[in-house]
């Protein structure tokens, strides 16, 4: 009986790991799958449970899927901001251009959480374009310093400062 019980923990840790595992390879497929399937960003920041989000969801499916796996898909999006393969897709917040697959990324991750832009930059950004999403000029600096800004993004994903605030937002809710 002694030996049962030691046994249960054990079992029990390598059936949640292999739980978590399997899910964790699902969301990587998922997003490898849908990433390169989006032909169409939609211009209005989306949430979920919002009756806009409803509007977009039938227009770019895979643009959709990957937004419902919510930050589970964050960590497998940000190795792509810094794709600088063109697409045929338009970026609706910069006069309608061609943007880089990096670009897509960027607007995926800020659709599903906000990007604190002045920690991730290190830029103050004054005037904002004609989405909600991004100011004037960022895509023109993304080109730059897209290196920079994807490497001070995933240092802010798996900061503790994250963190503190996402913990606050569960809170209040």
């Amino acid at each position: 009986m002694r030996h049962v019980i030691l046994y249960r923990p054990f079992f029990i840790c390598i059936f949640l790991f292999l739980l978590f595992n399997q899910t964790f390879g699902q969301v990587k497929s998922i997003v490898e799958q849908e990433f390169y399937q989006i032909k169409f960003i939609p211009t209005e920041r989306l949430n979920p449970d919002s009756r806009t989000f409803a509007k977009y969801k039938n227009i770019d499916s895979s643009y959709n899927k990957i937004l419902k796996l919510g930050t589970t898909a964050i960590p497998f999006l940000i190795p792509k901001m810094t794709d600088t393969t063109l697409t045929k897709i338009l970026n609706p917040c910069d006069n309608d251009e061609p943007i880089h697959l990096g670009d897509l990324a960027w607007f995926i991750i800020t659709d599903i959480e906000k990007i604190p832009l002045f920690q991730v930059t290190k830029n103050q950004w004054c005037v904002w374009g004609v989405c909600e999403h991004f100011p004037l000029g960022f895509f023109t600096s993304l080109n730059f310093y897209r290196n920079k800004y994807a490497k001070g993004y995933k240092n802010y994903f798996y900061s503790k400062e994250r963190r503190k605030i996402i913990t606050k937002e569960v809170s209040l809710n």
